[in-house]
């Protein structure tokens, strides 16, 4: 169970992950720069950027689960 809900807003179609300073039950959160939809590698689903890559950061976090 999650220390607090993650945003969850409209896609925009230019994504752009990136890590944020906060973190939520251990796990850092990722944030969208265009929709500010949030993030943490506890989610079933990876984040990707509006070119369909994964970031180097999100990649990482993932894998440290």
């Amino acid at each position: 169970m999650m220390g607090r809900a993650l945003a969850a807003n409209e896609c925009q179609g230019k994504c752009a992950w990136q890590p944020t300073d906060e973190e939520i039950d251990g796990r850092q959160v990722f944030e969208c720069g265009a929709c500010r939809s949030e993030w943490t590698a506890e989610q079933s689903w990876t984040p990707r950027n509006w070119d369909g890559e994964i970031s180097q950061q999100v990649a990482r976090a993932r894998r440290l689960g």
